[in-house]
């Protein structure tokens, strides 16, 4: 029996799109990297509050300077079509 095409919603789909296999991949990785940072620190007798607190600390530190990045951003190109194309 032939098999037929994968379809869109199908668990075979991620051959015929590669870029959803790569960004699983990444969250793989991510993941994979975020328990080991937790074993480790478990290793070094950290409390799970301990853990919580990092990780709570470090999602924050990261969302607050995507965000600064991302409005330096707009305001520098904001100020570059000011230059570049003054009304």
């Amino acid at each position: 029996m032939k098999s037929s095409p994968a379809r869109v919603g199908s668990k075979s789909s991620w051959k015929t799109r590669p870029a959803t296999r790569l960004r699983s991949f990444s969250q793989l990785s991510t993941l994979q990297l975020c328990v080991a940072k937790q074993y480790l620190s478990r290793a070094l007798s950290a409390t799970r509050y301990d853990i919580v607190k990092q990780f709570i600390t470090e999602t924050v530190v990261r969302s607050a300077g995507g965000g600064l990045l991302g409005v330096l951003f707009g305001l520098s190109v904001g100020r570059c079509f000011r230059v570049c194309a003054p009304v």
